[in-house]
């Protein structure tokens, strides 16, 4: 219909793959992804980079690391570290975890407030070199990655 699910575009998913949009962004889309590929949501791995209103102390990034408790259960990320040649406000940050907001509730969580957020992997998958609104094939690395995450 005119929705912009990633579905959509990957309509005969395995074997024979079609456009990948740029814009999985919306949780929606992942879902979409994994309900179809198969694979748990709360076990596909996911990049962030955060901008943050303020430089995240190293006190705060310790925590962060350690897992933050938030009022559905701790939040545990698997990679926390500072962008490299930015400033502290810039933060990369890998979840596997997939509950609502979480990336915003655990930055909020500690008193800082998020500028700006990009999803740059999401299960493998990158939109690099993509511009917003377009979109690319997936390549046959990609295509195998995905078929293997369904098997476990």
């Amino acid at each position: 219909h005119g929705t912009n699910y990633i579905i959509n575009k990957i309509p005969d998913f395995i074997p024979n793959p079609q456009n990948i949009a740029e814009d999985y962004k919306n949780s929606r889309h992942e879902r979409t992804l994994t309900q179809y590929t198969g694979v748990s949501y709360n076990k596909v791995k996911k990049l962030y980079e955060v901008e943050l209103d303020k430089s995240l102390s190293p006190s705060d990034f310790d925590k962060i690391k350690k897992g933050v408790q938030l009022e559905d259960g701790e939040a545990e990320v698997d990679e926390l570290s500072y962008v490299e040649g930015k400033s502290k406000k810039h933060i990369g940050i890998g979840i596997h975890i997939g509950r609502n907001r979480i990336v915003r509730r655990i930055f909020e969580s500690l008193g800082y407030t998020i500028v700006r957020l990009d999803r740059v992997i999401y299960a493998g998958l990158t939109k690099l070199d993509l511009s917003r609104g377009r979109c690319r094939f997936l390549t046959q690395e990609e295509i195998i990655h995905l078929k293997h995450l369904n098997k476990y």
